[in-house]
């Protein structure tokens, strides 16, 4: 018998959803590009109401995984679906970084837990399964998508590991960016 996360990987979504006469098809090809999440922004937007998204998380179709984000039935819980949900939950422009975005970057010696996302300094929003980073300005050009997940640009990351690491460890991680020509 398939499991979940083999019915995910053999329809690169989710089967189809109905609430009442409403196929939520729109919902899972959102939910393709984003690890399997979907904001309940994007569902109002495209014509969701509040009560037919009840409807699908009382019947456990979606599965909320952070303040406002939803991960689909059937999509694999993993860490970089995680991360990207703290990243949803913001509401506003944030990105993986530090660490975690190194990481991303596939950098050796850097995971992608414990999860560090920076967001703007007027941002209110506490994000529990992350380590939230403010700043004064953020700077859509300092922002690359990897793996599906908005993260700081490769530059940038070595930058903020410059000042958040060991210098040796992020004089190799620079090394190590320019001997893959990275940078």
């Amino acid at each position: 018998s398939d499991t979940l996360s083999t019915k995910f990987e053999r329809t690169a979504g989710v089967r189809p959803v109905t609430y009442g006469h409403r196929m939520v098809d729109s919902m899972e090809a959102v939910a393709r590009r984003q690890h399997g999440l979907v904001t309940r922004r994007q569902a109002l937007d495209s014509g969701q109401t509040p009560s037919a998204i009840r409807h699908l998380e009382r019947t456990g179709r979606w599965h909320r995984v952070a303040h406002g984000v939803y991960r689909l039935e059937g999509a694999p819980d993993t860490d970089r679906q995680r991360l990207l949900a703290a990243i949803l939950a913001c509401r506003q422009p944030a990105f993986a970084c530090r660490t975690t975005a190194a990481a991303l970057y596939g950098l050796p010696g850097y995971t992608v837990r414990p999860f560090h996302v920076v967001t703007h300094i007027a941002s209110t929003t506490t994000i529990p399964i992350a380590t939230a980073h403010r700043t004064n300005r953020i700077d859509v050009r300092a922002q690359s998508v990897v793996d599906g997940i908005p993260t700081t640009t490769l530059p940038r990351t070595l930058f903020d590991l410059c000042g958040c690491v060991p210098f040796a460890r992020a004089e190799r991680a620079v090394e190590t960016a320019l001997a893959r020509r990275l940078v």
